[in-house]
């Protein structure tokens, strides 16, 4: 009976939010990824949803949370779409630690889906994406800085300012 009940949910939710999804792609993004953005929202509206897909990929891959979220929306679930749970809760949790609000929920019923190992294993995957794309995001926004601070002089990785003394070694 329970069942029965939420197919019209299920049916009504998926098409709020495929609206909202059509509503975010064209409100959000900037120019850069405008070209991206105009196929994914044209798959959308011609209700090929898989050919969504392979257009939000780059865009998530790049750190676009709207992208992430509606990414892990497509793998979860909808029409058309080969479902992977792990990767959609993969997307889910970028996207909630980017600042996509909406994922957590969302990636909170794919996790009970998916149960606790093969969810940690994602939210690994996920953690791990995160390191790693802060980390370019954090050299690129830095390097300039560094460079200017350090006079472009480094020990290794570690940028040495040029404004503080350096210890001098032990004396002999």
């Amino acid at each position: 009976m329970l069942n029965m009940r939420m197919k019209p949910f299920k049916a009504t939710a998926r098409a709020w939010v495929l609206s909202g999804l059509a509503c975010l792609l064209l409100l959000g993004p900037g120019q850069a990824a405008q070209a991206g953005w105009k196929e994914v929202n044209a798959a959308l509206q011609s209700g090929k949803l898989a050919a969504a897909v392979p257009h939000l990929l780059p865009l998530a891959e790049n750190g676009d949370a709207e992208a992430q979220y509606m990414l892990g929306y497509l793998l979860s679930g909808a029409s058309g779409v080969k479902h992977n749970l792990a990767e959609a809760f993969k997307w889910y949790t970028i996207a909630l630690a980017q600042g996509q609000k909406n994922a957590g929920p969302a990636g909170a019923m794919i996790g009970k889906k998916l149960g606790k190992y093969k969810a940690a294993d994602a939210q690994r995957q996920a953690l791990y994406w995160l390191k790693q794309h802060n980390a370019e995001k954090f050299r690129e926004e830095n390097q300039d800085e560094a460079a200017k601070d350090t006079g472009g002089e480094t020990a290794g990785d570690v940028p040495i300012p040029r404004d503080k003394p350096q210890k001098p070694e032990n004396p002999s």
